[in-house]
């Protein structure tokens, strides 16, 4: 595979969180490629390390050992100020608690403007097509509390792949929905691949 066609590789990746108990590590020598245009799920039950892989993935997180490339750069040698940047502009995240990925004080319509400002794609971003493509044109005025779960989800995903950055990470995104909602959430998700991100999912549900 070219590498001008995977958004994120990582190889031997080791973490290793501190406890009262001691040392417990998370992931152990991980290797993987996470290619543009797929959608790769991540599965295996709580505590197995999902969770500390996407963190480590939208540089929340630095590995305890092993290299980690987004868009070709080393991320455990480059600068704070570079990886802010990759942050910004190339990673999308959406976390399973709706409320969580979103600004109280925004609406709809200007989440959309923010990250499409935060990205630098402004000038080339519909805000009334990027909402209609969720079904939410007709909430463009509404604040997250306004909105019903599976709707603030829904902004959710279409905030995270704005202008489609390389990455869009998703950690257990239908766990708080319903059947119908989820289905809808993986289809933008879905969507959001074929546009050209890599998408990376971590889930439990059988369903995803």
């Amino acid at each position: 595979m070219r590498d001008d066609v995977v958004a994120a590789s990582c190889a031997g990746i080791v973490q290793i969180y501190r406890a009262a108990s001691g040392e417990v590590t998370a992931l152990r020598g991980i290797d993987a490629r996470f290619p543009r245009g797929a959608l790769t799920v991540v599965v295996g039950p709580s505590g197995s390390g999902k969770s500390s892989l996407l963190r480590l993935l939208a540089l929340h997180e630095q590995a305890a050992a092993g290299d980690l490339y987004i868009d070709g750069v080393a991320t455990q040698t480059a600068s704070v100020r570079h990886l802010r940047r990759l942050r910004h502009r190339h990673i999308g995240v959406v976390l399973q608690r709706p409320t969580h990925n979103l600004f109280d004080q925004l609406t709809a319509a200007q989440h959309v403007e923010h990250m499409a400002r935060r990205r630098g794609v402004a000038a080339r971003v519909d805000v009334d097509e990027v909402l209609g493509e969720v079904g939410l044109e007709h909430r463009r005025s509404s604040r997250p509390r306004q909105l019903s779960g599976g709707e603030q989800q829904r902004l959710s995903v279409a905030v995270a792949a704005v202008g489609t950055p390389s990455l869009v990470l998703a950690d257990e995104p239908t766990a708080e929905l319903d059947a119908a909602n989820g289905e809808a959430v993986v289809g933008l998700l879905r969507r959001a691949a074929e546009r050209g991100s890599a998408v990376v999912v971590n889930t439990h549900d059988p369903h995803v």
